[in-house]
């Protein structure tokens, strides 16, 4: 009985630990614009759906800090990923880049439903 309830136990907590691990996309204002929105996510995903207009910068990819310095860190960009994890770290890195206004949308999900077309 006793193994039974560990590994019981044990499932339940790997459960409770993934769900603590998601990170929660920023609060979006109302009528916040973006100059651009950057899918931080693999090719292979980018290529299955996207919000429209997405520019793609592989967070993950040795080249990402690269290719993002190439932007105007003066305007304002949101990020999104499948998760929500990789558009953390992307926001993270930008700042560190000195991108100032940088908006983690969350998963693409929590991306469509927070744009509604909101960006320029």
């Amino acid at each position: 009985m006793k193994p039974v309830f560990y590994g019981i136990l044990i499932g339940a907590l790997g459960i409770i630990l993934v769900v603590a691990s998601k990170s929660k996309s920023d609060p979006l204002p109302p009528g916040t614009v973006f100059d651009k929105i950057v899918d931080v996510r693999t090719a292979a995903e980018f290529q299955e759906d996207q919000v429209a207009g997405a520019l793609h910068i592989d967070v993950l990819d040795s080249s990402f800090q690269e290719k993002i310095t190439k932007l105007d860190p003066e305007k304002t960009y949101a990020v999104y990923c499948r998760s929500g994890a990789r558009s953390s770290n992307a926001q993270s890195i930008m700042k560190k880049l000195g991108f100032k206004k940088v908006i983690n949308l969350g998963s693409l999900e929590q991306a469509k439903k927070s744009l509604n077309r909101k960006e320029k």
